[in-house]
């Protein structure tokens, strides 16, 4: 067999596995009953850390859900140091002065299994904006809500991060989603 014949072969194969992914990846979408691109939930986003040299590629939307997204990452493997050191300190002295302050919080403003819609960005200066909708896929009980996320990056990998703490937005405060975000 010619060596053009064995790449078109390894070519073929890796299409139908890549096919067979997405297939498998839609029959379960289906079973949830989740619009594709409505949900992203926060577990299948990897660390920042993972993406540092695509970095510069990214624009600044997609790094401030990279970031939101590892800030729930800590959230749901009970990580609450890693998120805490990631606060803006300003925000941490002036509502969480301690580290299991700011774990009762979590854990009780949060639920276990969160998804997160991305509703607006905004740039403010050198701060990004982010309006995120937390919800849970898996307990339909769970009120959802609408928080805003507050972004200052520092360079690559390094941010810092508030949020509207005392006034969540309830989902009826946003009336339409955008499809773009």
């Amino acid at each position: 067999m010619s060596t053009y014949r064995k790449i078109l072969v390894v070519i073929i194969i890796i299409a139908i596995i890549m096919g067979i992914g997405i297939f498998i990846d839609e029959l379960n979408r289906n079973k949830k009953n989740i619009p594709r691109n409505e949900v992203e939930s926060t577990l299948a986003s990897s660390p920042v850390s993972q993406d540092k040299d695509n970095y510069y590629g990214m624009d600044e939307k997609t790094r401030i859900k990279k970031y939101i997204g590892e800030i729930f990452f800590f959230y749901e493997l009970e990580d609450y140091k890693s998120a805490y050191d990631r606060l803006n300190e300003d925000f941490k002295q002036e509502y969480f002065k301690t580290l299991d302050d700011f774990t009762e919080y979590v854990k009780s403003t949060y639920p276990k299994n969160p998804s997160l819609n991305y509703v607006e960005f905004n740039v403010e200066g050198e701060v990004f904006v982010m309006k995120v909708t937390v919800l849970d896929i898996k307990d339909k009980s769970f009120e959802t809500f609408n928080q805003r996320f507050v972004i200052r990056e520092l360079g690559p990998d390094n941010y810092t991060y508030s949020f509207q703490k005392d006034t969540i937005l309830t989902k009826d405060d946003v009336e339409e989603i955008p499809e773009d975000l």
